[in-house]
């Protein structure tokens, strides 16, 4: 019987001129921490972006890991080449969560969207960009007017974009699977929020929103969820 392991990633990221140096490492927890992997790269600038794609290749190859070829792709694809959208895009993540863990910081919200609106107009083909938008509008829900036409379409509009440029977000498969929860389709919401935890089976967002569908249907399945 195979035994499930969860590990500790850590990792330091130094500039040095025009270059950078990432050390990282995979951690086993207990009372006695065994260092499983330690990588240290030393990259151009530039090359911020494919450094992260070698650290995920170099601890699958460290673990054995059994890797398809649906999670190849993912881990071979760039979200965008484009550094400034790229800035801009980590920008507006930040202060959504930001907001999120305040609802009284409505200017995170803002300049959360400026940001992302702003990863856009230097890579016009971002679709993690159309899901932060996506995210944006949904949350614009709860302040100006619950769950607005105006706003619920906008939400589903963009993490539309977004899943038309790249199907493989489950950030967009959760924003629709709000949406058809709204909206009276829970079937279709069970769809989406599914298909959002076979991407990334990490995805909470998703568990949750399964959890509350399922509340009052089978509460098993609330609970696992």
């Amino acid at each position: 019987q195979e035994q499930k392991v969860d590990y500790l990633f850590e990792s330091s990221l130094f500039v040095i001129g025009d270059s950078i140096q990432l050390i990282a490492q995979l951690i086993e927890p207990g009372r006695r921490e065994r260092h499983i992997w330690v990588g240290n790269f030393l990259r151009d600038k530039r090359e911020i972006l494919t450094v992260q794609n070698e650290v995920a290749q170099s601890i699958a190859n460290e673990l054995n890991a059994k890797i398809g070829q649906e999670e190849r792709q993912r881990l071979e694809k760039f979200p965008t080449l484009n550094l400034t959208a790229y800035d801009f895009y980590q920008k507006a993540r930040e202060e959504l969560w930001e907001y999120r863990l305040d609802k009284k910081k409505t200017d995170m919200l803002k300049s959360s969207e400026y940001h992302y609106r702003q990863a856009l107009l230097f890579d016009p083909q971002y679709a993690e960009a159309y899901s932060g938008l996506a995210n944006i509008y949904w949350e614009k829900n709860f302040i100006h007017s619950y769950l607005s036409n105006s706003f619920i379409d906008s939400s589903f509009f963009f993490a539309n974009k977004a899943l038309k440029l790249d199907d493989q977000l489950a950030e967009a498969y959760k924003v629709r699977g709000d949406y058809y929860m709204e909206t009276g389709k829970p079937e279709l919401a069970i769809q989406e929020f599914s298909q959002a935890i076979k991407i990334n089976p990490n995805c909470w967002e998703a568990y949750a929103a399964m959890g509350f569908l399922y509340e009052f249907k089978d509460a098993v399945i609330a609970l696992s969820n």
